[in-house]
């Protein structure tokens, strides 16, 4: 009877479908965290914009802080993620030095405006104002 007891018991903690937690680097909020590189901004031409230097984001989900580059500077600051939402600090810090043409202030204007995300199945981030994806990267 208790050989039956302990068989009984083993199976059922076999068949128990005890959920453990996701591995942060495959959910959505860790595949999130990383360095990305753009390929898309609303409003303006890539290849035009950052002739052979495209701007970078760099996203670190434990400090809830957003990085990278411009396309000319380098910019820092805060971020807000809940879910799928995600603001960038309306006070990034950016190094100052002289850019020729529009294409820090393309990114920077983009970036602010961005309330939401979505990794698509292709695993591209996009950044999105309203229901419109503005920025589109890939992870670098």
């Amino acid at each position: 009877m208790k050989k039956l007891l302990i068989v009984l018991a083993l199976a059922l903690l076999a068949s128990c479908k005890c959920k453990q937690p996701a591995d942060p680097q495959f959910t959505k909020e860790g595949a999130l965290d990383g360095n990305w590189m753009l390929e898309y901004v609303s409003g303006g031409d890539i290849s035009g914009l950052y002739p052979g230097n495209p701007p970078s984001l760099f996203i670190d989900l434990k400090q809830n802080r957003a990085s990278g580059k411009n396309g000319c500077n380098n910019y820092s600051g805060p971020i807000t993620v809940v879910g799928n939402k995600i603001t960038f600090s309306q006070n990034m810090i950016v190094t100052k030095m002289a850019c020729p043409g529009n294409s820090e202030k393309t990114f920077m204007d983009a970036i602010q405006k961005v309330d939401a995300y979505a990794i698509g199945t292709d695993g591209k981030l996009n950044l999105i104002s309203g229901d419109i994806a503005i920025m589109r990267f890939v992870k670098n």
